[in-house]
């Protein structure tokens, strides 16, 4: 347990990630905590704060609020296959939530990725059937070390911008419902899931001795 409560129902939280974030979301917001991406609907963590299932995507949006990163690919799209684009109105939102953040919460759902094979850049979730092409658009697994660098990337961000805001790392439970490996889904989701709790494993034991809020 950590050495003393790091959140109380004024503390401003940021959740987002894969679904556990969305969950946890909601369940303290009912409770009356100071939620604030579900007081927000125009920020992507917060209209899809559960649909940046990998560590790249997560990644992407400290990247995009923070340093102005822009993806070269149109990398971003929603459950109905709606494209997010790179707004600046909604990459200032983005930066306002994070900048009044003191807890993080971030959730890792999959190792499995897409990526735009010329850019090397990572999709948010499976590319859109009408968007495909065979010809750039790539499946493949991640790796622990990309995982970790990740989550490094992520941290240092946050240290950076948010050097006093608590940073909570989960694993969603929740299992692939399918792969696009030719391997059983069953074998997919112990690997994906493996890859991501080894990687969190080893970020937290690299950095917890120097960081009491992480």
């Amino acid at each position: 347990m950590p050495a003393e409560r790091f959140v109380s129902q004024t503390t401003p939280i940021v959740a987002f990630g894969s679904c556990f974030a969305d969950n946890i979301s909601r369940y303290l917001h009912k409770a009356g905590f100071n939620v604030l991406t579900k007081r927000d609907n125009l920020a992507y963590v917060s209209k899809m704060g559960d649909g940046m299932v990998n560590t790249f995507a997560i990644r992407q949006q400290f990247e995009w609020a923070w340093l102005g990163k822009t993806p070269k690919a149109d990398l971003w799209h929603g459950y109905d296959a709606a494209e997010f684009g790179y707004d600046e109105a909604v990459r200032l939102r983005t930066r306002a939530l994070f900048d009044e953040a003191e807890l993080f919460i971030i959730t890792l759902g999959l190792s499995e990725v897409w990526y735009d094979e010329p850019t090397g850049e990572v999709f948010w979730r499976a590319v859109p059937k009408d968007k495909y092409d065979p010809s750039r658009h790539k499946f493949r697994v991640t790796t622990h070390a990309e995982n970790l660098e990740n989550l490094q990337a992520i941290h240092a961000l946050i240290r950076h911008f948010r050097p006093d805001a608590a940073v909570l790392f989960t694993v969603s439970p929740i299992p692939l419902a399918a792969t696009f490996r030719p391997v059983t889904c069953l074998s997919a989701n112990a690997v994906s899931k493996a890859i991501l709790r080894a990687a969190a494993d080893e970020f937290f034991r690299r950095n917890a001795p120097n960081d009491p809020k992480l």
